[in-house]
């Protein structure tokens, strides 16, 4: 097991009432929150440390009280290293060489 860093810009369209959002890495939800920020000009940067085992994980972002709510994703990063991530709703699946 090694601890890794994982990075990801979050940004989010939404009207009305601002949406809750999760991150999971894998089955774990390491955080929730709530994205207040206009999308046009700010987003968030995700920023977590976890302890992996060598494979293939996947982190996952989720609205929680808006189906409205489009999340979209950038600059996903591992340890420091941009990497390229596939998408299918919102899950970004990495595979783990050399952790």
């Amino acid at each position: 097991m090694r601890e890794v860093s994982i990075s990801v810009d979050l940004y989010c369209k939404w009207e009305i009432t601002p949406p809750i959002y999760r991150l999971y890495v894998d089955d774990t939800l390491l955080t929730e929150r709530t994205y207040i920020w206009n999308c046009e000009e700010q987003f968030v940067r995700e920023h977590v440390i976890v302890n992996l085992e060598h494979g293939t994980h996947t982190l996952k972002i989720e609205s929680v009280n808006s189906e409205f709510a489009v999340f979209m994703k950038r600059n996903f990063s591992i340890d420091k290293k941009m990497v390229r991530i596939c998408l299918s709703e919102c899950v970004c699946e990495r595979e783990c060489v050399g952790w």
